[in-house]
């Protein structure tokens, strides 16, 4: 399990930006505290978080803590039902009706 890891965090911009900055700087790379910042800013939302992700790795590998062996580990539901050889999509009825 990594050291850093923005699951379970905040997902305050902000917050996840401050949590990556402290993680760079926990791990002696305090340097890279502006580029990630103007990395992260320089997009959207879901830019932020792939930077916030990649820099929080950097901290974890300078930690020791991080393999990418770990997610070859990980299966990802992918949310429909593709029993049937045909190409149409059909999403599994979960019984919870939504508002």
């Amino acid at each position: 399990m990594p050291k850093y890891d923005l699951v379970g965090q905040d997902g305050n911009a902000f917050a996840l930006m401050g949590y990556t900055a402290r993680a760079l700087r926990n791990e002696g790379l305090g340097d890279l505290i502006s580029k990630m910042q103007k990395e992260a800013t320089s997009g959207d939302y879901w830019n932020l978080i792939a930077v916030c992700d990649e820099y929080v790795q950097m901290a974890n590998e300078q930690a020791g803590d991080y393999s990418d062996e770990d997610e070859d580990d990980i299966e990802f539901f992918d949310g429909y039902n593709d029993d049937d050889d045909d190409d149409e999509l059909r999403f599994e009825d979960t019984g919870d009706d939504m508002i």
